[in-house]
């Protein structure tokens, strides 16, 4: 039945060393707590997705307690996209995720609530709900049902041809190889006929750009080569926003009632530490060529001074804002030699920065300020120090919190746009290291 899909070439794979366009503030979005899930490791991609498709019509396959579907739900909600969204599933369970009762069913009606006037839930099988979408009529399709191959072969030979000329098609478990899953083997075949990117975390997710006109962001992503650096750093960076999300599930579900209203993985700081390095010539950062400040961040603007003496030879120095994801703005970070001179002034002066595990992004409602997005895990920029200038240099940070309201304007802001369009000197100096 599969061989009946028109199928469209792949388009010719490039290289992007645009890859912050696939990684934009729009994947800090959280729906909320929901039953254990393999999926919750892919809620910061849903987020992105949603903005980046705008999709018309969004059906999932296989609902089971909803953190899939309601993440993508929510999304539509906050970014007001105009959608009429479609869960179809049995809720009676199957030999693959287990059998369950009414309870199941009744708490996922419960959490379609806030949703309803945009979507419904069909529970019926998938071939009796096929025949309510005409061909052509879907924008996006999640494809997370039985998983042995005969099962979701016969599903995308049925539901593939009902996507339209921008659908995209998402598979899960397309890294599990147990042997009573075969959607791996599926997605190999799918994959030669349709452009395509996957991420390997969380048990695999399969993004197919079935349409011949899908949105260029959708497009950027599967056009990746998938040995460019780019397709590193975006898989990456979805990885570990995707284990801060699944921790946080756990947290709040076994966790406090203070804490069970979160409505963010990743929230605006309060504080920080901010740690000044430097090495010599040829050799590493350590602990004792630095020097460390502890920063309550306010609303209004935070000065912190350090005033660094740095022995002869010194070639590189590193700044390292801490573990603690969240986001503020920096206003500017300013080096002076002894003489008063500026050496650096960052983030404007971005040719020679690498960075880890931080975005950068232009602020949408400051033109002055940046966004500092930290992930939480090893974060750090770091530059080539200047030649020539004395050893004694003053740093002067000026930080400030992001309120949670004007972080909330501030991907509102982007998700009007539907992109997030990077400063080309942003863009184009921006750089990760790897050690």
């Amino acid at each position: 039945m599969l061989e009946q899909i028109t199928s469209t070439p792949a388009r010719s794979r490039r290289s992007s060393r645009e890859w912050q366009t696939l990684i934009t503030p729009d994947v800090f979005g959280f729906p909320g707590v929901f039953p254990a899930s393999a999926w919750a490791e892919h809620i910061p991609f849903a987020y992105w997705l949603a903005s980046a498709l705008a999709p018309g019509v969004f059906v999932e396959l296989g609902t089971h307690g909803g953190l899939s579907y309601f993440s993508f739900c929510h999304a539509f909600k906050v970014y007001e996209i105009p959608v009429q969204s479609f869960a179809v599933d049995s809720w009676q369970g199957d030999s693959q995720a287990g059998y369950y009762d009414e309870r199941m069913y009744n708490a996922v009606r419960k959490a379609n609530e806030p949703y309803q006037h945009f979507s419904t839930l069909l529970r019926m099988r998938f071939d009796d709900a096929a025949a309510q979408f005409e061909n052509g009529s879907i924008d996006l399709l999640h494809f997370d049902g039985l998983h042995r191959y005969e099962e979701v072969r016969h599903d995308a030979a049925v539901w593939l041809p009902k996507l339209s000329n921008r659908g995209v098609a998402l598979f899960h478990d397309t890294a599990e190889h147990q042997p009573s899953f075969g959607v791996y083997r599926l997605w190999e075949e799918l994959r030669e006929r349709y452009p395509s990117f996957e991420f390997t975390h969380g048990h695999g997710l399969g993004v197919l750009a079935v349409g011949k006109d899908v949105p260029q962001a959708v497009q950027a992503l599967t056009e990746l080569d998938d040995n460019c650096e780019s397709v590193k750093m975006v898989k990456a960076a979805y990885e570990r926003l995707g284990r801060l999300c699944a921790i946080e599930q756990v947290y709040l579900r076994e966790g406090t009632s203070e804490r069970s209203t979160a409505t963010a993985a990743i929230q605006p700081m309060t504080e920080m530490h901010l740690q000044v390095y430097w090495k010599q010539e040829g050799g590493h950062f350590s602990e004792t060529a630095s020097v460390i400040q502890h920063i309550v961040l306010d609303e209004l603007p935070t000065n912190c001074r350090f005033e660094v003496v740095i022995s002869p030879g010194a070639e590189r120095m590193r700044i390292d804002t801490g573990f603690v994801p969240g986001v503020c703005y920096v206003h500017y970070l300013s080096v002076r030699d002894e003489n008063g001179k500026q050496c650096y002034r960052w983030p404007s002066d971005l040719k020679e920065t690498e960075s880890r595990d931080l975005l950068l992004l232009p602020s949408k409602r400051y033109e002055e300020r940046v966004l500092l997005v930290n992930t939480g895990h090893d974060p750090i920029v770091e530059w080539n120090l200047p030649q020539g200038h004395g050893l004694r240099l003053s740093i002067h940070v000026c930080l400030s919190a992001i309120p949670p309201s004007e972080w909330q304007e501030e991907v509102s802001m982007t998700n009007a746009g539907r992109g997030f369009a990077l400063q080309e000197s942003v863009a184009s100096a921006t750089k990760f290291v790897n050690s």
